[in-house]
């Protein structure tokens, strides 16, 4: 919903339902559990050995590290938020807010993990001694844009009261926490034509009140990274007719973080014709240091690279 007065803008979403985040502790490539505690360990066949487990028990592992109370289709559980706009002295200023939902679910420990270990041994049934729920997330947005024929100069800043990171206990194990996040982006892109677009940006996430001497799981309390994005596209003419049949695309999107010296790349090659049907072949690299040094997003999936192939047809 969008409405226009002079130079001032008025724009808001609603969202009536929740969609929660995926995420496997076993059983699947994208699983955390096996990287982080090494890949020659087979945590899942252990577990399929044992006599108290049966077929559900890693399905309920899943689904309760996941979450165990999701919010409910309710009013009280909706999402929204507005977003105001305008344009001084050649400058795009926009303020946001967004109340929602926490993509990270918080997750505690209510009792000992081991006691499962036991029970399993023992030939008895097993429940997970998790309780994990989705947070309520204030998020509050200013950007700034400004534009010097085909650069333009963007400087964002979201700011979250309250927002789910786990601490890294020392000697294994983590704590769930709620902190004030401030992250700060400046890009700049140049886009000349539909042909060509680049775009350069600065991340500078803070995390607060993170307790001195502690660690912060896959990110750090002050973290520092570049992303780069890059489009390209050639035309492709007939060797018949010299008519144009068709674009070849190249383009690559890539995140490195200086402070956790993590990376993830993503390049493809696309091949469109007729401005109908799109071939494209690319695929997801990532890298990082090895889990047993830090836990880095780019370092759990260092194993994960993959390529894809796919067809798209516009009617």
């Amino acid at each position: 919903l969008t409405a226009v007065i002079d130079k001032l803008s008025l724009s808001a979403v609603f969202v009536p339902f929740f969609t929660p985040a995926r995420l496997d502790l076993l059983g699947t490539d994208w699983a955390l559990l096996p990287p982080i505690i090494g890949q020659s360990f087979d945590l899942t066949q252990l577990f399929r050995l044992l006599p108290g487990v049966d077929q559900t028990f890693l399905a309920r592992i899943q689904e309760e590290l996941l979450v165990t109370e999701f919010p409910t289709v309710a009013p009280e559980n909706v999402s929204g938020g507005a977003r105001i706009k305008s344009r001084y002295g050649g400058v795009d200023i926009g303020l946001g807010y967004f109340y929602g939902w926490d993509r990270l679910p918080y997750v505690e420990i209510t009792g000992n993990l081991s006691d499962v270990l036991v029970d399993l041994l023992a030939g008895e049934r097993a429940t997970l001694p998790i309780d994990s729920s989705y947070r309520r997330l204030h998020t509050l947005e200013l950007d700034l844009v400004t534009f010097l024929g085909p650069v333009a100069l963007r400087a964002e800043s979201v700011y979250n009261p309250d927002r789910t990171a786990y601490l890294d206990i020392p000697g294994g194990g983590f704590e769930a926490r709620r902190f004030p996040t401030l992250t700060n982006v400046l890009a700049l892109s140049y886009n000349p034509n539909e042909s060509f677009w680049i775009q350069l940006e600065g991340v500078y996430a803070h995390t607060f009140d993170v307790p001195a001497g502690q660690r912060l799981l896959i990110t750090e309390p002050d973290d520092w990274s570049v992303v780069l994005g890059v489009v390209l596209k050639l035309d492709a003419f007939s060797s018949l007719t010299g008519s144009a049949v068709g674009s070849l695309g190249f383009s690559l999107l890539g995140r490195y973080s200086i402070s956790n010296r993590d990376y993830v790349m993503s390049p493809a090659a696309f091949w469109t014709l007729q401005d109908r049907i799109t071939f494209s072949v690319g695929g997801l690299i990532y890298g990082g240091p090895p889990v047993d040094e830090s836990l880095t997003l780019g370092g759990i999936y260092a194993d994960n690279d993959q390529i894809y192939f796919s067809v798209a047809v516009d009617f």
